[in-house]
């Protein structure tokens, strides 16, 4: 509904009055303004559950958060509504699912600089050749140096990979101070509603 239902007097204060005292309303989520193709005006998103266990509501606002389309329309991209939506997962203290969202992210960036790794060597190359500034070159020698670290960088992640696809691996529960993190989870590289592997 629009923005001004929210404050609004009269009957409708009166409608939002019952509603919170009923506990209906699980979160509020502000969206940004040019959201829609009818009307420019900025909406607020009601959710309601009838099986909530606190009396907590959720604010989120989202009125920085969209991307542009064209002068007069925005719209939220796939990341951004998995980016919104995961703070209702913690919120529910479902703490495997954000791990699982950043592991697939992490697992795309890999394979997005894998990818470029040949191109990006070339280019140094070509770059490295055709400066003739110092200052230039050793700037473009540094970059060579940043981007070497990718192959460490694919090793440890291998590694967590293969920690994730280990049973053995993963200690059992003890009164003990554990000697790593208390939460490590094994997702696949897209992020799934629940992770097949968790560790506590």
């Amino acid at each position: 509904m629009a923005n001004s239902a929210s404050d609004a007097r009269h009957s409708e204060a009166d409608i939002r009055k019952a509603l919170i005292e009923a506990n209906l309303i699980y979160g509020m989520l502000t969206m940004p303004s040019n959201m829609f193709y009818s009307v420019t005006l900025p909406a607020t998103l009601w959710f309601f559950d009838k099986a909530k266990t606190d009396e907590r509501i959720l604010f989120i606002d989202t009125r920085n958060i969209f991307t542009q389309i064209d002068r007069a329309h925005r719209e939220f991209s796939d990341e951004q509504v998995a980016n919104i939506a995961i703070i209702s997962q913690l919120h529910k203290g479902r703490r495997e699912r954000f791990v699982a969202l950043v592991d697939h992210y992490f697992a795309q960036g890999i394979a997005s600089l894998h990818a470029h790794q040949a191109s990006i060597e070339a280019l140094c190359a070509q770059l490295f050749e055709a400066l003739e500034d110092k200052a230039a070159r050793k700037t473009v020698t540094d970059l060579k140096k940043q981007w070497a670290g990718l192959a460490t960088l694919e090793e440890r992640y291998a590694g967590y990979l293969t920690f994730c696809s280990s049973p053995a691996k993963r200690p059992r529960k003890t009164r003990s101070k554990p000697t790593t993190p208390p939460s490590i989870n094994c997702a696949p590289p897209s992020p799934p509603s629940s992770p097949p592997c968790m560790r506590t």
